[in-house]
């Protein structure tokens, strides 16, 4: 019987597009995850350039123990910690991956994702000669389904911020990890905190609004309002650092990181 367990963003993201997403993609998306966790923060250093000083962010493990973590978040996860030993700048963790997982990092779509998704049962493996294809099943084809609504209901999130910020943040917790797969959201993702931080306070105790723990649930579930207002410019810089870092290395600027 199939896993009817949530997804993770990388999972969902590699499900929407099972030929086209890229290692690149679904690793982005995981370090997004975990930034907005608080498993991983962003530290920001400066740095003597050529002409004057500038800021290169760097990623620290934040959580020293992650027991829940879903293989493919572990590695990660083991990735940053592995890449502090060259000073854990981005282009330290992009070095780090590419080395664990190859160019390009295509293994971690082959040794994670792919055989996890298709435990599931939501997707199955062909090959056609020298080569292999991912094509959902019917189960999976209905989860595809399922992410695409709630991503037409995510695109809808900056306009109900205006109208009805409340029921944006109940929109954007029942969401969860569908937010990171629309990449449009990032520009408003400091208002939707404050929202979702609004939300809590009115709660109180009640814990409707509960965010999550460095040790808690990998799904798709999180709540921005716990996540630093102050971290996100911290946060662009870094996911810049790591789209360019690929694409300097030669590993594929594509970082199929979600749907604009």
């Amino acid at each position: 019987m199939p896993d009817t367990s949530p997804l993770t963003p990388a999972e969902a993201l590699f499900l929407l597009k099972p030929n086209r997403t890229p290692g690149t993609g679904t690793i982005r998306i995981t370090l997004l995850s975990l930034l907005v966790k608080g498993i991983l923060r962003v530290e920001e250093q400066v740095e003597p350039g050529l002409f004057r000083d500038r800021k290169v962010p760097h990623l620290r493990v934040v959580a020293a123990q992650t027991p829940t973590a879903p293989p493919h978040v572990a590695a990660l996860i083991d990735v940053v910690r592995g890449a502090q030993i060259d000073g854990g700048r981005m282009r330290d963790v992009v070095r780090r991956a590419e080395r664990e997982f190859g160019t390009g990092c295509a293994g971690y779509n082959r040794s994670f994702i792919i055989p996890s998704l298709i435990e599931r049962g939501l997707i199955e493996e062909r090959r056609i000669l020298f080569l292999r294809t991912c094509r959902a099943t019917p189960a999976g084809q209905a989860e595809r389904w399922r992410i695409e609504a709630d991503i037409d209901k995510a695109r809808q999130l900056p306009k109900l911020l205006k109208s009805n910020p409340a029921e944006a943040a109940a929109l954007a917790l029942a969401l969860g990890g569908t937010l990171l797969l629309v990449d449009d959201l990032r520009k408003h993702s400091g208002q939707l905190a404050a929202a979702m931080r609004s939300a809590n306070a009115d709660v109180g105790a009640a814990g409707t609004f509960d965010g999550l723990s460095a040790s808690g649930d990998f799904s798709g579930s999180f709540d921005l309002g716990c996540f630093d207002p102050g971290s996100f410019d911290a946060l662009d810089a870094c996911i810049g650092a790591f789209d360019s870092g690929f694409s300097d290395a030669g590993g594929g600027g594509d970082s199929g990181g979600g749907h604009g």
